[in-house]
C-alpha cells in the first residue's frame, strides 16, 4: 500500500502490483501535539499554561491509545489485502471510514483494494473523495491512475501520473527515500502508458528516470524491456526482462516479453520455457499460449501450436493474433485452405494486419494462386514496408509465374531488410537458377545453408545448379543431404538419378527413379482421398 502511515507497523502497498510505490510517513500524533501546544498566548499565566499542558498530555495519552487501535485496524486491513483477502480488507477499511469519514489516506487505501479486485469504477469514486479531502495526496492520484488504466482511459491515467511527478519532482533532491520511490513509480506508470501509445523512446526515458531513483523496481525493467522488444532490440529486452524477473519472480509481463524476444532471435526452446513459467503465474492470460504457439511452430510442433491457438479462439474468437498464429501453423502442416480461412477472418477484424496478408500470401503460393499471393504480399508491404517476409512471399509468387526479375528484386530487398533471411537467399537462388545464372544461384543457396544447415529446399536447388554446371559429384552429395532430411523427396531422387546418369552409374540412377516413383504414388493416393 502506498501511503502515509508507517508505525506502529510498516504497511504493505495496495496500489496495483504493476506500480508498487512504497509507504510514505505521515505526520505523527506527536507532531500534532506540538502544533497544538504552540497555540497558548504569551501572556497566559504559568498555572493556566501548566493546566493546559497537563490536559493536552492527558488527551494525548487517550488519543494515542485510540489511534493505536485505529492503526491496528488499518494494519489488519493492509495485511488482508496483501494476502488476497480483499473482502476482509474492505470490511476493515469501511469500518475505519465510518468513524473517520474525512481520512483521505484511508479512502486511497480502499481504492487500492478495489483496484486489486478490478472494481475500477468504485476505486475511482474513492480516489475522487480522497482528492477532494486532500488535493495533494499522492496515493490518491496513484490509485486513480491505476483505475483509469483499468477502465481504458490512458489519457486520464497519464494526467494523474504527470500530477504525481509534478508533486514529487519539485524537490527531488531533498525527497525522503519513500517519496523518491513514489516518484519512481509514477515514472513507471507513465512509461507503461507510453508503451501503450507505442511511444517507445519516451517509455525508455521514463524507465531510466525511475531506475535512477530506485533500481530495485522490477516493473521499471519490465516496461523498458517491452519498449526495447517493440523496437526489435531483442538482446536489450532479454537483459531487462531477466533483471525484472530476478527482482520480481512473479512478474508475468517480464516472462511474456522475454519469450517474445527469444522467439524473434530463434531461441524457441527458451521461449517455450518462459511461456510455461508465465502460464503458472497467469493461467488465464490469453497472450501466453499465442506466444508459445510461435515457438511450437518453429520447433516443428505445429499441431501443438494449432491446439494453443484453438484454445484461445474458443475463448475469444475475435483474436486477430490467434487466427494469424494458427494460420502460420496450418501452413506448416499443409492445411492451406484452413490457413487462408483463418487469415481472412483475421483481416475482417483487422484490415491492417500485415501479418495476416503475408501468411495468406504464403498459403496462396502453396496452392498455386500466385496472382492472389502477389496482391496480398503487396498489401502487406504497403502496411509494413520493413517486412522482409512480405517481399519474400511476393518473390515466391514471381518465381511461380516466371517473373524472375521481380523475384530477384524482391529477394534483394528482403535480404537488405533482414541479412539473416534464409528464405530470401533460397528464393534468390531459385530466381537466378530460373534465369540460367547458376553461379549466383549456387552462391546464394550456399549462404542459405550457412543460415540453416537443415534446409531441404536449399540442398535440392543447389544440387540442381551443380548438375547444370557439370559438378555431378556435388549434385549427388546435395541430393543425398536433402534425402537425409526428407526421405520421400521426389525431386531429390530425380536430381540424384540424373547426376548418376552423367557419372555412368546406371544401376544407382534406376534405383533412385524407382524410389521417386514409390514416393509419388502414395502422395497421389493421399491427394485423391
Amino acid at each position: 500500500m502506498t501511503g502515509n502511515a508507517e508505525p506502529p507497523s510498516e504497511r504493505k502497498e495496495l496500489i496495483e502490483d504493476r506500480f508498487k510505490p512504497p509507504p510514505a510517513p505521515v505526520e505523527s500524533s506527536a507532531a500534532n501535539e506540538t502544533d497544538d501546544s504552540a497555540s497558548p498566548s504569551a501572556g497566559m499565566s504559568k498555572g493556566k499554561l501548566i493546566g493546559i499542558v497537563c490536559g493536552i498530555i492527558f488527551i494525548a495519552l487517550l488519543v494515542s491509545g485510540y489511534f493505536q487501535r485505529l492503526n491496528e485496524q488499518l494494519d489488519r486491513a493492509a495485511q488482508a489485502a496483501e494476502q488476497g483477502r480483499y473482502h476482509d480488507a474492505l470490511t476493515d477499511y469501511t469500518r475505519f471510514l465510518t468513524s473517520n469519514p474525512r481520512d483521505a489516506q484511508a479512502f486511497a487505501y480502499r481504492a487500492g483494494v478495489y483496484n486489486k479486485m478490478g472494481a475500477y469504477k468504485v476505486a475511482l469514486k474513492d480516489c475522487k473523495t480522497a482528492l477532494q479531502l486532500d488535493p495533494n495526496l499522492v496515493d490518491g492520484y496513484m490509485n486513480r491512475a491505476v483505475a483509469y488504466s483499468g477502465l481504458g482511459e490512458p489519457k486520464n491515467a497519464l494526467a494523474d501520473a504527470e500530477k504525481i511527478i509534478s508533486l514529487r519532482e519539485r524537490d527531488n533532491q531533498s525527497l525522503p527515500a519513500e517519496h523518491k520511490r513514489q516518484l519512481a513509480a509514477a515514472y513507471v506508470i507513465r512509461a507503461s502508458l507510453h508503451n501503450l501509445a507505442k511511444d517507445y523512446d519516451k517509455a525508455i526515458k521514463d524507465c531510466d528516470k525511475a531506475l535512477s531513483l530506485d533500481n530495485s523496481i522490477g516493473e521499471a525493467y519490465a516496461n523498458r524491456a517491452a519498449a526495447y522488444q517493440n523496437q526489435k532490440k531483442n538482446d536489450q529486452a532479454i537483459e531487462d526482462a531477466t533483471q525484472a524477473i530476478n527482482l520480481e519472480p512473479k512478474l508475468t509481463e517480464a516472462y511474456i516479453t522475454r519469450a517474445t524476444a527469444y522467439n524473434l532471435i530463434g531461441q524457441f526452446e527458451k521461449a517455450e520455457k518462459d511461456c510455461d513459467a508465465a502460464l503458472k503465474l497467469s493461467k488465464n492470460d490469453l497472450r501466453i499460449p499465442l506466444v508459445r504457439a510461435v515457438a511450437y511452430t518453429q520447433l516443428g510442433r505445429a499441431e501443438e501450436a494449432v491446439d494453443d491457438c484453438s484454445d484461445v479462439l474458443s475463448k475469444d474468437d475475435r483474436s486477430v493474433v490467434g487466427h494469424v498464429n494458427r494460420a502460420i501453423a496450418e501452413v506448416e502442416l499443409g492445411h492451406y485452405s484452413e490457413a487462408i480461412e483463418d487469415c481472412t477472418k483475421a483481416l475482417i477484424r483487422d484490415p491492417k494486419s500485415a501479418e495476416a496478408f503475408v501468411c495468406r500470401a504464403k498459403a496462396f503460393n502453396e496452392v498455386g494462386e500466385h496472382m492472389r499471393a502477389i496482391e496480398d504480399s503487396g498489401k502487406a508491404i504497403e502496411l509494413d514496408p520493413k517486412s522482409d517476409e512480405a517481399y519474400t512471399a511476393r518473390a515466391v509468387a514471381c518465381n511461380g509465374i516466371f517473373q524472375t526479375d521481380g523475384a530477384i528484386a524482391d529477394c534483394k530487398k528482403a535480404i537488405e531488410l533482414n541479412p539473416k533471411s534464409e528464405d530470401g537467399y533460397v528464393h534468390l537462388g531459385i530466381a537466378y537458377y530460373r534465369a540460367g545464372n547458376y553461379p549466383d544461384a549456387i552462391t546464394n543457396l550456399t549462404t542459405a545453408l550457412k543460415l540453416n544447415p537443415d534446409s531441404e529446399a536449399s540442398y535440392v536447388n543447389r544440387g540442381a545448379c551443380f548438375y547444370h554446371v557439370g559438378q555431378y559429384e556435388n549434385a549427388v552429395t546435395d541430393a543425398t543431404s536433402a534425402l537425409s532430411l526428407n526421405p520421400t523427396s521426389v525431386q531429390a531422387y530425380n536430381n540424384r538419378a540424373a547426376a548418376y546418369d552423367k557419372l555412368k552409374k546406371k544401376d544407382l540412377a534406376n534405383a533412385d527413379r524407382k524410389m521417386a516413383l514409390g514416393a509419388v504414388i502414395p502422395a497421389l493416393h493421399k491427394t485423391r482421398h
